[in-house]
């Protein structure tokens, strides 16, 4: 499943990537290789997956700060 596609995706192409939400993956791509696991943070990975859940539409700050961020406790 595309990225354009309608509806959630658990994994989703772009470019020469794949990201897996199930395990929350990013993977790149390469026709002589497979797909090799890329190394990526929490925060990129929180932020990658609200990007995909946008499916397009703009995203305020306001909006991505909390993914970021991790709660705090106390």
């Amino acid at each position: 499943m595309r990225m354009d596609e309608l509806g959630p995706a658990d994994i989703v192409l772009f470019g020469c990537f794949r990201f897996d939400r199930r395990t929350g993956g990013l993977f790149r791509l390469d026709e002589t290789s497979g797909a090799k696991q890329g190394v990526i943070g929490a925060s990129a990975l929180a932020l990658r997956a609200q990007l995909t859940d946008s499916r397009g539409e703009m995203i305020t700050k306001d909006e991505i700060l909390p993914a970021l961020r991790p709660a705090r406790v106390g």
